[in-house]
């Protein structure tokens, strides 16, 4: 990830309990849009374990400890690279290796095709603000409920 992700409610005063109920959430969303997704090459349970998040200083802090999930959330560009054995995935499921053409490897690198993002992290990001809002409203709710109780003398 491009640095950690910062979800902070505009302008309001959340109780940190509140707080930590929204991260736990916001990491379930990740989560699951993650799982959602079609992966090529087996489970994406790596991946899954490097997210986490925490609480600090009124705002909840999104990180992933994966070294690829940007390239996985905004894709690749077509790019040259060093020459070296590529992996195919056949048709029946079997990943082979190759080598590029003579001509390519004679000149020491290879164009890589790009790969489009997944956008997941964007997708989840949309999750967990609609979620804040979602508690926000009951946070308001609540404290206006103790207001009259409080001012009732319950």
């Amino acid at each position: 990830m491009d640095g950690p992700f910062y979800i902070r409610p505009a302008g309001a005063d959340v109780s940190e309990e509140t707080l930590k109920r929204l991260a736990r959430r916001a990491l379930m969303l990740v989560v699951g849009e993650v799982r959602q997704l079609q992966w090529r090459r087996g489970k994406p349970d790596r991946l899954i374990r490097s997210f986490s998040t925490k609480v600090s200083k009124g705002r909840i802090i999104l990180t992933s400890s994966h070294p690829a999930v940007f390239l996985l959330e905004k894709g690749a560009r077509p790019h040259w690279q060093r020459v070296r054995n590529i992996p195919i995935l056949t048709s029946w499921g079997e990943v082979v290796y190759r080598r590029p053409r003579w001509e390519i490897t004679k000149a020491g690198k290879w164009r890589h095709p790009g790969f489009k993002g997944k956008g997941f992290m964007g997708r989840a990001l949309r999750a967990v603000n609609r979620e804040v809002m979602k508690g926000l409203q009951e946070e308001a709710r609540l404290r206006a409920m103790r207001m009259i109780h409080g001012g009732l003398g319950r």
